[in-house]
């Protein structure tokens, strides 16, 4: 478990060691910039809560272009997310899920040092579903998807974010972490 654990540490050393090598600064705004460029793969995770219970998102992100609107970088992307929500209220168990493709566009925030944070935003149309066993009760239907969140960028390739997620009746609010790939 100890050699695991150095690996793991090792790990995150090496890839602070090279952080925000990729980092484009505003050439207006100082304190702005962008950690994504096209071409770059991420991978988002989270657990976290529903309305009445637990849930879990997860799916990559692949950067399309990095652009400069009126001095603020930019970056544009296409994300596919899932969510699952597991739920109970009072001995009813169920189970909400859905999947999206999404557009995302991030923005960039560094203030020095360990500072860094991206703003993220993702819209799409998705499928999702609603199961309750004890009901024997589901449902499958189309609709409209929101992925957004704040990521703090500790190094250039990983960075623990707050998200929030929906498709359809499936939501989820967490804590994870995206990983560039």
């Amino acid at each position: 478990m100890k050699r695991i654990a150095c690996i793991v540490f090792a790990a995150l050393l090496a890839s602070s060691a090279m952080a925000f090598a990729n980092e484009t600064k505003s050439s207006q705004i100082p304190w702005m910039a962008s950690f994504d460029h096209g071409g770059d793969l991420n991978f988002y995770g989270t657990v976290g809560l529903s309305y009445y219970g637990l849930s879990a998102s997860a799916g990559p992100e692949f950067m399309i272009n990095q652009f400069d609107a009126g001095g603020v970088p930019l970056s544009l992307g296409i994300m596919v997310r899932g969510v699952a929500t597991f739920a109970s209220y009072y001995g009813y168990n169920w189970i909400s899920w859905g999947a999206a493709p999404a557009v995302s566009l991030h923005w960039g925030v560094d203030f020095g040092g360990p500072a860094k944070f991206d703003l993220y935003a993702a819209l799409g149309l998705g499928i999702y579903g609603f199961s309750q066993a004890f009901l024997n009760y589901s449902t499958i239907n189309f609709g409209f998807a929101f992925f957004s969140g704040i990521a703090w960028h500790f190094s250039d390739a990983i960075a623990l974010i707050i998200d929030s997620g929906y498709v359809g009746w499936a939501y989820e609010y967490g804590i994870g972490l995206k990983l560039k790939l």
